[in-house]
């Protein structure tokens, strides 16, 4: 399964209260409801800040919204924007409170190390209680000290959380890069992002010190940038809310 992660902010002359409202309360059920995309998305899910302004920390992504789709393929991936009512209903409503302009778009392959405890009520969780999520870009100096600190970082090499605060972790995800764009949306191949840590919290009170033992000086991100030659590009902490799954 691949993954297409796009970060992007609202469209000029939208305040944020404006975009946010439309991102979760029109083009979430817009999206849900055309069978093109839904036929080939396998999921979807929308992210926005949960700290804004002076609360965020540095570095920051500097993005309004992260949209996530999961596909079984490239090519469902390729048949799920390429579909007639996709084009003709999602994409018009995407360019309508979106900025294209700005928008960082990566075909990815996820990597699981911690899975999310099944909840007891997972529909009413998602739609009422989205949970707490942490995105941490990094970028490589070089193309070779990309491909050796990806490969390390899927097997595992360089987790060293031994920390209480990793026991905050609900739930944790490396998302590797891959090459290639996601068909006709704004391509990032000179862009230096090699890949994306995702933690899954259940509240901001358990996101916050784990996000400050993670940037900090002696944290896991600072061993991880003596070892490679790769450092952190931007940090994005949301709440992250499910609009649909197939699975």
């Amino acid at each position: 399964m691949i993954k297409v992660l796009a970060a992007f902010n609202r469209k000029p002359g939208w305040s944020v209260e404006e975009f946010l409202c439309h991102y979760r309360e029109r083009h979430a059920p817009l999206v849900a409801g055309t069978a093109g995309f839904t036929r080939h998305c396998r999921r979807y899910a929308q992210n926005y800040p949960e700290l804004r302004l002076n609360s965020r920390p540095e570095p920051h992504l500097a993005r309004d919204a992260i949209s996530e789709m999961w596909f079984d393929s490239i090519e469902e991936m390729g048949a799920t924007y390429a579909a007639p009512d996709y084009l003709e209903r999602a994409r018009p409503d995407e360019h309508r409170f979106a900025d294209f302009g700005s928008a960082m778009v990566y075909v990815c392959e996820e990597h699981e190390f911690k899975r999310p405890a099944d909840s007891v009520e997972p529909d009413k969780h998602w739609a009422h209680l989205p949970r707490v999520k942490l995105f941490v870009f990094y970028s490589a100096s070089t193309a070779s000290g990309a491909t050796i600190w990806r490969t390390a970082r899927v097997h595992g090499a360089t987790e060293r959380m031994d920390t209480d605060v990793a026991q905050l972790i609900r739930g944790h995800v490396f998302s590797r890069r891959l090459l290639g764009a996601a068909a006709d949306l704004p391509s990032q191949e000179m862009d230096a992002t090699c890949g994306i840590d995702e933690f899954l919290f259940d509240n901001t009170n358990d996101a916050l010190p784990f996000m400050q033992y993670f940037l900090g000086r002696d944290g896991f991100a600072a061993q991880m940038n003596t070892d490679y030659c790769v450092a952190i590009s931007g940090v994005f902490l949301a709440r992250s809310h499910l609009v649909f799954s197939r699975d």
